[in-house]
C-alpha cells in the first residue's frame, strides 16, 4: 500500500528581530566625556563612536535608530550588531555618559 503524499505548505519566514534599546534607557540623554579616543581607524568601535558623537545630547533612542537605519559596519556574516552593547561599552569605559530623563 502506497503512502499518501504529504503536501507541505511553505512557511512564511519569521520577522527579523530589530535590535532596540531597553525601555529604561530610551529617555536618557547621551553625553560625551573628555576621555581621549584612541581607536584603530576604521574599527567597529571607531565607527560606532562617530555615530555616538553625532548623537551627543540626544536620547539613546536616537542613537539606536540611527544605527539600525544606517549601520556603520557589518559583521563577517553580513548582519548588523545591536547598538546597545556598544553604548554600554562606551559608558563602562568612560567615553560616554547617560543622563536621566528630566522631570
Amino acid at each position: 500500500m502506497a503512502k499518501p503524499n504529504k503536501v507541505h505548505q511553505p512557511v512564511a519566514p519569521a520577522p527579523a528581530a530589530t535590535p532596540t534599546a531597553p525601555a529604561g534607557a530610551m529617555g536618557h540623554t547621551i553625553g560625551l566625556t573628555a576621555a581621549k579616543v584612541n581607536f584603530t581607524q576604521g574599527s567597529a568601535r571607531a565607527l560606532y563612536h562617530a555615530v555616538l558623537a553625532a548623537h551627543a545630547g540626544q536620547p539613546a533612542a536616537a542613537f539606536c535608530a540611527a544605527i539600525i537605519a544606517n549601520p556603520p559596519c557589518f559583521t563577517k556574516k553580513g548582519t548588523v550588531e545591536p547598538p546597545m552593547p556598544y553604548l554600554r561599552w562606551f559608558i563602562r569605559n568612560g567615553y560616554a555618559t547617560l543622563t536621566g530623563p528630566q522631570s
